[in-house]
């Protein structure tokens, strides 16, 4: 998926954890925003900051790109999440 600020992807690295909200726009009433995904490990940004990696290899365009390992529950969540809307982060405390 695409984040909305693809500058703060500098601020992740793989095996943080996130978690991912929508802000869709509902009308005159501005933006609806909703968390689309709690605690996802981040598998590889395309912040420019990572080395490519062997399964990714370097897409075309990778700026504002970003993987997260998602259960099958949560994955229908994320696809086409950035074109409803946009994308945020929040760095969250990992499970233990």
């Amino acid at each position: 998926m695409r984040v909305a600020d693809p500058n703060s992807l500098q601020l992740i690295r793989t095996g943080q954890t996130v978690d991912l909200v929508l802000a869709e726009e509902s009308g005159r009433e501005g933006r609806n925003a909703a968390r689309i995904a709690a605690g996802v490990t981040v598998l590889w940004t395309g912040s420019g900051g990572e080395q490519p990696s062997a399964w990714l290899g370097t897409p075309k365009d990778q700026n504002g790109l970003l993987v997260v390992a998602a259960s099958p529950e949560t994955a229908p969540l994320l696809a086409g999440a950035s074109a409803r809307g946009k994308v945020f982060f929040a760095l969250v405390e990992a499970a233990r």
